[in-house]
């Protein structure tokens, strides 16, 4: 059993952006964790025998909780943990609220930060903008400037359109300027958004990956900016991306966590009462990681599809994303939507 367990905990969905592919809500103070919820977590956390407690913050937007939130959680996480318990913090934030005070908090807490960009100016505020229109483009640099002049630094979480293949150099060159660690980047999806946000498709997925890699490629050193992803979803040696492009070798050390404390075994799955594994009020974490529910999930979704086992990549994608997977054809026995078997 792995001695690490990765948490993405949902603060809320209160948010002050209104993104066009995001299916949260972006209003209402009861959808946001209570510090009694956090409290039972911590507790039934110091119960398993995990030495190193991953605890990813994100929202709605996090920062919207205010910094006595933050504060007092890791109060909270540090008071109930084991002496040899290890916990490791990351906020992915829209950046919106981020300022030098926030920075300092998050320094003194050695918090790592992620910020969302999905392109340069129009191109991100396209997509990302408030509820009046208003878009987050230069707010969102601002945010970054700061980040990069901590001693933590800054990670970019950008999201993959229909089109974002014509800006992958932008993009690149953005992070870059601000002395970004790392870029990571996933699939636009239809999560279920009462907007209907149709998925990003697997050809312009391809391109944009396809762009990134070749305007990396292009520059000299080009070890300046990390990009973990596009490692996973290349061709070793070549540089091209593969046919199955989602690695997901840790994917049943993460399980997702909301405001109500209820558990799923992904973030992508959240929302879908299907795939909820169980709640901490009612339930203790152990036991549902031991339950049944969960216990089917890894079972279904860790089956190779048939399809997929003739694949070179078969050992590196192990036939893609769960959640791409069951999203597409409602079973796990389909190969990921984002893979040319797929198609």
């Amino acid at each position: 059993m792995s001695e690490q367990i990765q948490l993405l905990i949902k603060s809320g969905t209160v948010c002050n952006l209104a993104c066009v592919y995001c299916g949260d809500e972006v209003s209402g103070p009861i959808n946001r964790m209570q510090l009694s919820t956090l409290i039972e977590l911590a507790g039934q956390l110091a119960s398993l025998s995990k030495s190193s407690i991953v605890v990813a913050w994100h929202g709605g937007e996090p920062l919207t909780a205010g910094q006595s939130f933050f504060i007092r959680a890791t109060e909270i996480l540090q008071s109930h943990l084991k002496p040899n318990q290890k916990v490791l913090t990351c906020v992915h934030t829209n950046g919106l609220l981020l300022n030098e005070s926030w920075m300092a908090l998050f320094e003194s807490i050695q918090a790592a930060v992620s910020i969302s960009l999905d392109g340069p100016g129009e191109f991100n505020d396209r997509y990302r903008r408030s509820k009046d229109g208003n878009g987050s483009f230069k707010k969102t640099m601002a945010a970054l400037h700061i980040a990069a002049e901590s001693d933590i630094g800054v990670s970019v979480s950008a999201t993959v359109h229909d089109d974002s293949w014509r800006i992958a150099s932008d993009l690149l060159d953005i992070c870059r300027s601000q002395k970004v660690n790392q870029l990571h980047f996933e699939p636009r999806l239809h999560r279920g958004s009462l907007r209907m946000v149709r998925s990003v498709s697997v050809e312009a997925f391809y391109q944009f990956v396809r762009a990134l890699d070749v305007t990396r490629s292009g520059v000299k050193n080009n070890t300046d900016i990390e990009l973990p992803t596009l490692g996973d979803w290349s061709s070793p040696g070549e540089g091209q991306p593969a046919s199955c492009m989602f690695c997901r070798e840790l994917c049943f050390s993460n399980l997702a966590i909301d405001w109500l404390g209820d558990v799923y075994p992904c973030d992508l799955f959240h929302g879908n009462a299907s795939m909820c594994i169980g709640n901490i009020h009612t339930k203790s974490l152990s036991k549902i990681l031991t339950g049944d529910m969960y216990r089917l999930y890894k079972l279904s979704a860790s089956v190779i599809p048939s399809i997929c086992r003739s694949c070179p990549w078969a050992e590196i994608c192990c036939g893609g994303c769960p959640y791409h997977r069951y999203m597409a054809f409602g079973t796990f026995e389909r190969p990921s939507l984002y893979c040319s078997r797929a198609l």
